[in-house]
């Protein structure tokens, strides 16, 4: 019963225009810093140094609570909206289950949005230089 209760989270959470648009706004956030070089660079630093790379993803990380709260209370809300919590368990649904079902598709529609981030900077090394305004080296 998890395969099924995760693979339909999955479905319902990718029809939703949200993920899209979360996912987008994590892409296109990077892409902006790393291809512009917007951030704190030292005489001697490059912009796609491991120290400006975890940097960003550490600053990135308060943005993404704020999605993964969007995320993962969704399936709460709708259990609330159609007030279905009752009914779940009436069915052959184990609690385990469900509760794993719900929770491991949540996890890993943010793991698909947290990869915007490197996928963001492994970009923007080529769209800095072709915009000119950050150096290839």
């Amino acid at each position: 019963m998890f395969s099924k209760i995760f693979l339909f989270e999955i479905q319902n959470r990718v029809r939703r225009p949200a993920f899209y648009l979360y996912w987008l706004a994590v892409l296109s956030f990077t892409l902006f810093t790393f291809s512009t070089g917007s951030l704190p660079v030292g005489e001697k630093e490059h912009i796609n140094s491991p120290y400006l790379i975890t940097f960003w993803c550490c600053g990135m990380t308060m943005m993404m609570m704020m999605i993964s709260s969007s995320v993962m209370g969704m399936a709460l809300y709708r259990d609330i909206e159609y007030q279905t919590k009752d009914y779940y368990l009436t069915y052959p649904i184990t609690r385990n289950g469900y509760f794993w079902g719900r929770y491991f598709s949540s996890l890993a529609v943010m793991v698909l949005i947290a990869a915007a981030i490197p996928l963001g900077i492994y970009l923007s090394t080529y769209i800095g230089p072709a915009i000119g305004k950050a150096d290839a080296a």
